[in-house]
């Protein structure tokens, strides 16, 4: 809008004419106009197209998979610390006092593929999540 005004001001001090004054005004509202049906269609787009799936994805503290014991797992395989996964009280691990971890070897498991990739499920959780994902087909 400054844009335009400017021009408007400018054109109206200057010989010019109405004529740049018009095509200035109409460059800025169809900009405008432009601007509002670009930002409904991408919304439009957001709710009808890529956000819309029937994907649920959530786990609280470990209810739908065993990332306990997968923790342990792999910081004993690739870091030759052997922690049991009953130890862990808290989050993050390097918090819990008796553990002899760290946070870059807690960085180091979290970063492995494997680590996100390989994940045990909770068999409870999967039997439970194939009931609620058929209740939506």
């Amino acid at each position: 809008m400054y844009y335009v005004a400017g021009w408007h001001w400018w054109c109206q001090n200057t010989s010019l004419g109405q004529f740049w004054v018009g095509w200035v005004w109409g460059c800025g509202g169809g900009f405008l106009i432009l601007h509002g049906l670009t930002y409904w269609w991408q919304t439009w787009y957001r709710d009808t197209t890529y956000l819309r799936s029937h994907i649920i994805g959530l786990d609280i503290h470990g209810v739908l998979n065993r990332h306990r014991t997968h923790f342990c797992a792999l910081l004993r395989d690739h870091l030759d610390k052997d922690v049991d996964f009953e130890d862990i009280q808290k989050m993050p691990v390097h918090k819990c006092p008796h553990l002899d971890v760290t946070s870059s070897d807690e960085h180091a498991v979290f970063n492995l593929p494997q680590y996100w990739t390989e994940m045990p499920v909770n068999e409870e959780a999967q039997d439970a999540l194939k009931k609620l994902r058929n209740a939506f087909r």
